[in-house]
Order: C-alpha cells, then structure tokens, then sequence
C-alpha cells in the first residue's frame, strides 16, 4: 500500500510517515531518504499534505473493504466449485460484457475462499497453456487482423472465457471458431483481464498474494506464415473466408 512518494526533489518514505501515528515521539527526520537539515526543512512545509493523502487511503480502504464484506454476505458459494462450472456461472452475470462477466467470477472465487481462487488460477494458467497452439494464433490471426505475441496470450484467456464447449472444439481444431456463438463478441477478441481475475478476488478478501503469472514458451505444431496467404486458406479454410481479405 505504501511507497516512496517525491517531491521538491526529495524522497520520503509514506510507511515510516504512517507509523509515526503510533510513534509520537518519531522526529519526521527520520522518514526522510536521504536526510539532511534542508530536506527536513523542505520536507515540513509537505508533511501535512502527506498526511491527509495517507488518511484518505485508509478511508479509501477501509470503504473498499466494507463493500467487499457486504457483496460477499449476499453472496451464496457455488456448489459446483469446478473450473468450467464457474465459467458457466459468471456467464449467467453477462455474456456481452467483459467486466460483469470478470466481476461476477471474481466474486464467485472470493465466496469459496482463498485456496479455491489459487487453484481456479493455477487450472487457468494450465488452459492457457493447452491452447498455446500454432493452429489457434493463425486463428487469433485471422479474427482479429493480426496478433502479437501479447496478443496470443489475451486471444487464449478470451478463449477459455467462452466456455469449455468452444474451447475444446478449438483445441480440437482451430477452425471450428469460424461456427461463432462467441460471448463478448465486440471488438477484438481478447480478454487480458481474465489472467487477474483471482487478484481482484483475493483483494475482495483482503488478501492479495503473488500468483503465478502464464508460462512463455514456443507454440505447438506448425509455425504458420501470416503472409501466406495461400497456405492459411489451407489450413484454417472457413475462419479465412470469413476473415482473410484478398
């Protein structure tokens, strides 16, 4: 929550500033980094400021905290806690709206604690992983106009947010996606958001930790040419009629 805040060329240490409420005998010199005689000089005209900036946080907090409390109350836990089954909830919340469909999963994971949201994030990253196929970035490629490598990524976690019946079916084989029946249809086809969703859950719990974040690693199966045109006919045929221009 806390960091190191500059101002008047100088550094100071918004922690040590918070704990001097509970140490009234602190000097503020002590908060400074590094300290000399002018920066506690120059640093007393902002040491007000600072203040009221760390209250409004704690009250900022404190709000977020009492919301999240309230919204968990009303919240019953799914009983079928299973990956797919908590993509098919959050589903029920919205299909045309990314943040109501990462909402309502993220409050889903955070009324079945925080082990549940670990594992629902490890089982995310391990989809992510089998999608990570030659076949669905020309996919990616063709549907959204192009792909880099970020975008592969974001394309996979759009891709598991669709349900596990259109994930599999692309797994399976790529083309299938030319079918549609996509939710979050608008714009381009990724979905970054879904990487953090069992952030925004463990922040509703008050407990944030650090999660793993999606492996790298080279695609399987055949490196496609996204300038042969020729050869993503072949191998993609129906997403390329719909897609592939000239």
């Amino acid at each position: 929550m806390f960091e190191l805040m500059t101002c008047g060329g100088m550094t100071l240490d918004i922690s040590l500033v918070v704990q001097k409420r509970d140490l009234p005998g602190r000097k503020w010199s002590e908060c400074l980094v590094p300290y000399s005689p002018e920066h506690h000089r120059v640093w007393n005209k902002y040491i007000p400021r600072m203040q009221e900036i760390i209250a409004r946080r704690y009250a900022d907090q404190a709000r977020r905290e009492r919301k999240n409390k309230a919204t968990l109350k009303a919240v019953t836990p799914p009983k079928d806690d299973s990956f797919w089954s908590l993509i098919t909830l959050a589903h029920k919340s919205s299909t045309t709206s990314g943040p109501a469909f990462r909402k309502a999963l993220a409050t889903a994971l955070a009324s079945l604690g925080k082990q549940r949201t670990k594992l629902f994030h490890r089982e995310l990253l391990a989809q992510v992983k089998r999608a990570n196929l030659w076949d669905l970035w020309a996919a990616a490629y063709l549907i959204n106009g192009g792909c880099s490598d970020d975008g592969f990524l974001y394309f996979r976690a759009w891709l598991v947010a669709q349900g596990q019946d259109i994930f599999e079916k692309a797994i399976a084989n790529a083309d299938s996606l030319a079918d549609g029946g996509w939710a979050f249809a608008r714009g381009e086809h990724e979905m970054e958001e879904l990487l953090s969703v069992a952030d925004d859950a463990l922040e509703m719990l008050d407990s944030p930790a650090d999660l793993a974040d999606p492996q790298g690693g080279a695609p399987k199966g055949k490196r496609f040419d996204p300038d042969d045109k020729a050869g993503l006919r072949t191998r993609l045929p129906r997403l390329a009629a719909k897609h592939l221009k000239g």
